[in-house]
């Protein structure tokens, strides 16, 4: 594991310009039991909570306006945080939600998953539903082969997890398609972010060539967003991988971020949502 300043990026610019950066370690990490991956509510509730640890701080002089940033799980965090902060933590006002690669659009993303090295995620996902709502939805859907290997959930890191599953044939480990399952799919489509209105405007920013989250994705995402009334900008970046817009951006984020702060009019790709480069 990283530091701190390998892990959040730009820390070191966002303290330098007077920021209070919470990070949180979402619900059930590095605690007995699975973490509850990709569930939005969870997600977006441990983000809030972290800024209102940090308020408790009193050296930390930290205040009640909030810019949410995240990559990856991290994206799925802040779009859910967008939907939820209004109603979970009023005294918060969340200015903007920023998100890098965000895992969007679950049910799409489900058949995807089974032909790439990132097939562990699904189990990931299934076993946090499971966490979350007690529906024992990986009971109905898993080989025995499959509800075997579900131990590493328990104590494996992200890498650990990924390595177990990957080049494993999904027909030894899935008895059927999740999405077949009626829990899976509604628990799927009620956790995937765009739903509801977001309480702050939203910059995406997604790699042309990440071979983790399509980018195709991003575009649905937009779409849905913006009809439930979101504001959006979507930006793509020919040629970055997952991370790669986060990691080369740094003029870009800080000053949307900025603008977010000086409550400038935001720009909006809801008239004209791109799709991928």
């Amino acid at each position: 594991m990283g530091t701190p300043a390998d892990e959040i990026p730009y820390l070191a610019d966002f303290i330098a310009r007077g920021f209070v950066v919470a990070a949180t370690d979402y619900e059930g990490l590095g605690t007995p039991g699975v973490h509850p991956y990709v569930v939005g509510a969870s997600e977006a509730h441990s983000l809030l909570d972290s800024v209102r640890a940090a308020e408790n701080l009193p050296a930390a002089h930290a205040g009640t306006r909030v810019l949410a940033f995240g990559q990856s799980q991290g994206g799925h965090a802040v779009l859910e945080t967008g939907e939820l902060a209004a109603s979970y933590a009023p005294d918060l006002q969340l200015l903007g939600v920023l998100a890098g690669g965000p895992l969007t659009e679950l049910s799409t993303i489900v058949g995807v998953l089974e032909k790439t090295p990132y097939f562990g995620y699904l189990f990931m996902a299934g076993a946090g539903f499971d966490a979350a709502y007690h529906t024992h939805i990986l009971d109905d859907v898993l080989t025995p082969e499959g509800r075997a290997s579900l131990s590493i959930l328990q104590t494996g890191c992200v890498d650990q997890i990924l390595a177990r599953y990957a080049g494993v044939a999904p027909a030894t480990l899935l008895a059927m398609d999740p999405l077949q399952d009626p829990d899976v799919k509604r628990l799927a489509e009620a956790n995937t972010p765009g739903n509801a209105r977001s309480s702050a405007p939203i910059l995406i920013l997604h790699g042309g060539a990440d071979a983790q989250i399509p980018p195709i994705l991003s575009t649905l995402y937009t779409q849905r967003a913006c009809k439930s009334g979101s504001t959006v900008e979507l930006r793509f970046f020919p040629g970055l991988g997952h991370t790669g817009p986060v990691d080369t951006q740094k003029p870009l984020i800080m000053q949307w971020l900025a603008d977010r702060l000086a409550e400038k009019p935001p720009a909006s790709s809801c008239s004209n949502v791109p799709n991928p480069p």
